[in-house]
């Protein structure tokens, strides 16, 4: 870009015109043109960076989530006053809307935040951004670009370590900011082209047809202020009248909803029903506005122009004041039915499967947990894991049935909610228990730990059962010995959950002595792999093995568990060591089961 076009960028006004161009007419014909070609590669280089924003603040906001870092926007979002000074604050630094929408969306999707929560933020988001008075104060540029270098500076050389997902965060939103604003420029010069200004002449007389424009410009051009300045300046020219610089305004704010939302078309669950709150913000607005200007023009009743005219004769102000009206005046009305906007947008956009599987049931209001009560939140991270435990078997189905997105859900769900289960019990390994709640605090996280790596085993021997799975052999009796070790995988894991909801040691300790190293159980199922195994080619026979010792370890650790969950409800002076079998000797784990397959 030239010198000379580089000065007919108004920044502030967020909008190209040609007013400080000292060149010929045609010079500035060609210099129209130029920039509108380039324009469009600014603008889809701006889409790119923006998405990369997108899944940077996402990813890393989930990375450095913590219970402590939860149970603080949790008590900052307690109430709808609070979100909504949050908004407004966001809003005012911001300036954008789409920006504040997209941060909150990356917030919920870490669980931050709750939609529900979230919503006031959105809203007094918009509330904030159209005090425009701050774009003259506030050059938010020179602050994304500073955020740039330091976040720049750490992610390269991961100093501070401790702060690297924050900063991958910090460098995620300035990119947001960087994409969007370059979105804005390669768009500008698209708002000055001269069949822009003979659509909006021919909307003269035309209210309906002025808010479409509005609308499908705001869209295409991808600047709202932008549209609506243009619109000012032909009715300050006598091309346009007021009733349809008003609906024009109207229109815009519809055409930015169409942006927000086709930057939400890859989003999915929870993230989606946010961003779409910001998307039906503008719809309400106008199904609200939009009818009162009718009242108003064709009716002859007084009501927002005639307010705004009492206000100032200036045309300009008034129309700030319309904008103001629109984006105030809709936050006031949406305040009392964030309940039922809620149950709206999840009706509509409703959570993904893996969201749905990570819900919290026991640990989820986090409130509760700052009571000084560790018995009960032991009590209820037991069963939360044990929502976690029940799903195993589904694993072994899914498996079998080759449906590996249903596993996938499945292994960021556990990932999601045993970490919260980790972070809580961590938190209370951190406070003055007494001696009794402590050594079953140590028991417990022992029992976690062995779920976590069985979930990992049972994850990875899931996979092996499908159809085309990368170790499944094609013969008969590679077919017979994948489903006996599904039939069985199947059973252990279905009995280890009746044994974790088991108020006593019955499940438990029956679980326990079917699968010692040296059972019956085991070493039937052995004898019938080597049968299986026996006249099938080498390569073959090393997968049924890989295979075999998978799924002896998945065993070996359904024994651990089995071990902890009889030592937690009967403690360790209590246990029979003739009864845990090896156990007696050497402590309740056993040794690891024989690859004989």
């Amino acid at each position: 870009m030239t010198r000379k076009a580089r000065r007919g960028l108004d920044l502030r006004a967020d909008v190209w015109h040609p007013t400080t161009c000292i060149d010929t007419q045609n010079d500035c014909g060609r210099h129209g043109e130029n920039m509108a070609g380039a324009g469009w590669t600014t603008l889809l280089g701006g889409l790119g960076i923006f998405f990369v924003g997108i899944t940077l603040v996402s990813s890393n906001l989930r990375k450095m989530t913590s219970r402590r870092l939860r149970l603080v926007f949790y008590r900052f979002t307690n109430t709808d006053l609070r979100g909504a000074l949050l908004g407004l604050g966001s809003g005012l630094v911001t300036q954008s809307p789409s920006v504040a929408a997209f941060i909150t969306a990356g917030l919920v999707s870490s669980g931050l935040m709750r939609v529900r929560k979230a919503l006031p933020v959105v809203f007094w988001a918009n509330a904030g951004s159209c005090v425009l008075v701050l774009i003259a104060v506030l050059d938010v540029t020179v602050l994304v670009d500073v955020l740039l270098f330091f976040a720049g500076v750490s992610v390269a050389f991961e100093r501070p370590r401790s702060m690297r997902h924050l900063a991958m965060t910090l460098f995620g939103v300035g990119l947001l900011f960087t994409g969007l604003s370059l979105i804005r420029q390669g768009a500008m010069p698209l708002a000055q082209m001269d069949w822009v200004r003979s659509v909006l002449h021919a909307t003269t007389g035309h209210y309906f047809l002025a808010l479409l424009t509005g609308m499908v410009l705001t869209a295409v051009t991808q600047t709202t202020l932008g549209i609506i300045l243009i619109g000012l300046a032909l009715a300050k020219g006598g091309l346009f009248g007021v009733p349809e610089t008003i609906m024009l305004v109207y229109g815009a704010h519809l055409g930015s909803s169409l942006t927000t939302w086709f930057l939400a078309l890859s989003v999915r669950g929870r993230p989606k029903q946010l961003i779409m709150a910001q998307v039906l913000m503008n719809v309400i607005g106008a199904l609200i506005m939009v009818p009162l200007f009718y009242v108003e023009f064709l009716g002859g009743v007084p009501l927002v122009h005639s307010l705004v005219a009492h206000l100032t004769s200036d045309m300009e102000r008034q129309m700030a004041f319309i904008v103001i009206i629109f984006n105030w005046g809709v936050t006031f009305a949406c305040f009392p039915f964030h309940d039922q906007l809620a149950a709206l947008l999840a009706r509509w956009w409703p959570q993904t499967r893996q969201e749905d599987l990570s819900r919290l049931h026991f640990l989820a209001d986090l409130a509760d947990l700052t009571a000084d009560a560790p018995d009960a939140v032991m009590s209820l991270g037991m069963r939360e894991m044990g929502r976690l435990v029940v799903r195993f078997p589904e694993y072994v189905q899914a498996g079998a049935e080759g449906e590996a997105a249903a596993l996938d859900a499945r292994h960021a769900a556990y990932a999601s909610v045993g970490g919260e289960v980790r972070a809580t019990l961590d938190e209370l390994a951190g406070r003055d228990l007494g001696p009794g709640t402590a050594q079953d605090l140590v028991l417990l996280r022992g029992l976690v730990a062995q779920v976590d790596a069985l979930e990992e085993g049972v994850n990875d021997l899931a996979r092996l059962f499908g159809p085309g799975g990368p170790e499944r052999p094609p013969t008969t009796s590679g077919e017979e010995f994948y489903g006996v070790l599904r039939e069985s995988a199947h059973f252990f894991l279905l009995t280890l959950a009746e044994a974790w909801n088991d108020a006593g040691r019955t499940e438990a300790r029956q679980l326990y002595l079917l699968t010692r190293d040296r059972g019956e159980t085991l070493e039937r199922f052995r004898r019938r792999c080597v049968e299986l195994s026996e006249g099938v080619d080498v390569e073959e026979k090393t997968r049924m093995h890989r295979a075999g010792i998978l799924f002896e370890r998945v065993v070996w650790l359904v024994n651990r568990v089995a071990a902890l969950l009889m030592e937690r409800e009967i403690g360790t002076d209590e246990v029979n060591p003739d009864e845990m079998g090896e156990a007696g000797e050497g402590g309740l784990a056993p040794t690891a089961g024989r690859a004989t397959a």
